[in-house]
């Protein structure tokens, strides 16, 4: 009889315990299990456009047109014999800026995080940008030798792929592409001064040589990165950075006066911002 009372107790206490057990585990690992879902971000894919401002920075290599024009004009038969008192740059070049505005379109695909995309991008701006050196003659003659090459950039633009990863409703992105641009150039070479022979004044020479090209055509790359951030479902801001090399920009043959084949060298540096819309 106490055998069997005993082995009661015993079942009793070991289930009570069993169950205590249990419940305690439940409660501290909580009545559901978690589960985390899969990572949710901004969709950027679809179809986009545009618009678009900001300024662009140029670096013009001119080339050796202007200066060979002038060594080809001094070499003509003039009163005097004129002869430069010291020697012209091989080479004319300078700096410029200007303010740009234009609209762009393009297209993203999106896995998960990584956006790729392609998008066309066109710039208006009114650059201009002139290179003159002025060189006094020689005596006895009195005047002065002018080589200058000028550019009037009118607008440009890319075709460029783009790679951009999703950080909340930011989209970083680089780019990089093929640019062309079009722009009009101006080549000259000018003589002007007194000639001076036997101590006396002659009448003055003014002899003047261009060489122009409108509505050149210019080829190169373009690469830069930049930021869009998403406003709404539609609409986004953009800030962006672009560096614009002309490889080629107004090959020609020679032309009057020169040795090389007309080849200016065009070098952009452009800031802007954008809002867009997806579609």
């Amino acid at each position: 009889m106490k055998r069997s009372l005993r082995g009661l107790v015993s079942g009793l206490t070991l289930g009570f315990a069993h169950t205590a057990t249990a419940a305690d585990l439940d409660y501290l690992r909580g009545s559901e299990v978690f589960a985390p879902g899969p990572a949710v971000y901004a969709d950027w894919s679809g179809f986009y456009v545009g618009a678009q401002g900001g300024y662009s920075h140029t670096d013009i290599t001119f080339g050796t047109t202007a200066p060979a024009m002038l060594g080809n004009l001094m070499l003509q038969s003039f009163p005097g014999a004129p002869q430069v008192s010291q020697l012209p740059p091989s080479v004319l070049k300078d700096t410029g800026g200007s303010a740009n505005f234009g609209a762009f379109a393009g297209y993203n695909s999106q896995w998960e995080a990584v956006v790729l995309g392609v998008e066309v991008n066109y710039n208006r701006a009114s650059m201009n940008v002139l290179s003159s050196v002025a060189i006094p003659l020689a005596a006895p003659n009195v005047g002065t030798a002018i080589a200058s090459s000028s550019i009037h950039l009118s607008d440009y633009a890319t075709l460029r792929a783009r790679a951009g990863y999703v950080m909340g409703r930011f989209l970083p992105y680089a780019m990089l592409g093929f640019a062309i641009g079009r722009a009009d150039f101006v080549d000259s070479a000018r003589l002007r001064f007194t000639p001076v022979i036997g101590g006396v004044p002659q009448p003055n020479v003014d002899a003047l040589s261009t060489a122009t090209q409108n509505s050149t055509i210019g080829i190169g790359y373009s690469a830069g990165i930049g930021v869009d951030v998403m406003l709404t479902d539609w609409i986004f801001l953009r800030g962006e950075y672009e560096f614009i090399q002309f490889t080629s920009f107004g090959q020609q043959t020679p032309v009057f006066g020169a040795v090389e084949p007309v080849d200016h060298k065009v070098t952009l540096n452009s800031v802007r911002g954008a809002l867009g819309v997806r579609f």
